[in-house]
């Protein structure tokens, strides 16, 4: 909306689709605390098996599963963030075998080693399992109505507001060529 505007600094935009933009402003909230929560789940559990590694706990090959099974996860986030990647792979196939090799880890060693190996399979395992909820919900769009805007389909008709409250047609755009940003 900035870059609109200081295109057009007399125009303001005015939400055509209200609804529709509620439920994805809804939408997109939900995803923003699930992947905030999640990040700093797979951070806790990385430095608490690190740490657990660097003492050496018993037993250690279970502690050594969970930290893969976390930090595959939150090396894909790190990536994402670092290298400020515009979209990332439906399913980076990499860090979720890596995570599943974690998980695999801790049940062998779970089962080896019985009461003494704790909870740490399960942790590994929700780790997995939020992980596998963050591919099928973040990295999945769903399917969208492309009619309204296709490559080479007139602007359709919406209305702006002036920053004088003055409502102006996008049809007043067509005499000649303009960028629009929506975002």
């Amino acid at each position: 909306m900035a870059m609109f505007l200081t295109l057009f600094p007399k125009l303001q935009t005015v939400p055509v689709f209200s609804h529709v933009t509620r439920e994805f402003t809804t939408l997109n909230l939900l995803k923003s605390l699930y992947i905030s929560t999640f990040v700093l789940w797979l951070t806790l559990v990385s430095v608490y098996a690190a740490v657990q590694i660097a003492r050496g706990a018993e037993p250690l090959l279970s502690w050594v599963g969970l930290a893969l099974a976390a930090f595959a996860p939150l090396a894909f986030f790190i990536k994402a963030f670092l290298f400020k990647l515009p979209r990332t792979p439906r399913h980076p196939l990499e860090y979720s075998i890596l995570g599943g090799l974690g998980l695999v880890m801790t049940l062998a060693i779970s089962s080896r080693y019985g009461q003494a190996a704790g909870a740490i399979h399960v942790w590994a395992g929700t780790t997995l399992l939020a992980w596998l909820i963050y591919l099928r919900w973040y990295s999945v769009f769903r399917s969208r109505d492309t009619q309204l805007l296709k490559v080479g389909s007139q602007l359709p008709e919406f209305p702006l507001e002036s920053l004088d409250g003055i409502t102006v047609s996008s049809r007043d755009f067509m005499s000649r060529p303009h960028l629009l940003l929506f975002y």
